[in-house]
């Protein structure tokens, strides 16, 4: 069993990880919607992968004996300017799991909860490697550029 803070904490985590799966299953269809086939495919397997934390971070509080909780949800952003002002939201969102993912370590420490601060500890880590991964396509935006030829190294690159 977990404490009633770790797990209230721990569905949060659940809440912050759907919110994202539903936000890049979004930006897929906006880039479905204006042609940008890479991206829809990079953003349908992030929405995926963080469906995947959110299914672990279910399986972990179930196994504790504990109940997780469902979150209700508002609707994601649906317009955007272009694909760099979405890798730029995507890396915000990205950072904003990692600081939500330390906190929930932290928090686990501090309730000498050492079994589920070593179980966040590899979701960290992951979580970490995925937040470099939009910083390196963000680095690409910008030496491609958003013109008509830096769009499509862009959507190719995406989809590889």
């Amino acid at each position: 069993m977990l404490q009633e803070k770790i797990v209230k904490a721990l569905n949060e985590q659940l809440k912050h990880e759907e919110r994202n799966s539903r936000l890049y299953l979004q930006i897929a269809g906006w880039c479905e919607k204006n042609n940008f086939t890479g991206g829809a495919k990079w953003f349908y397997d992030a929405s995926e992968d963080e469906t995947k934390h959110k299914m672990i971070l279910a399986k972990y509080i179930a196994d504790k004996d504990e109940l997780f909780v469902i979150p209700a949800q508002e609707a994601p952003e649906n317009s955007f300017s272009d694909i760099k002002a979405i890798f730029e939201l995507t890396y915000k969102t990205e950072q904003g799991t990692s600081e939500a993912l330390m906190n929930l370590e932290k928090l686990a420490l501090v309730e000498n909860d050492f079994i589920t601060a070593q179980f966040l500890h590899g979701l960290l880590v992951e979580q970490i490697e995925e937040e470099d991964k939009v910083q390196k396509v963000l680095h690409f935006i910008e030496l491609a550029g958003i013109t008509a030829p830096g769009l499509a190294l862009i959507d190719n690159m995406l989809g590889s």
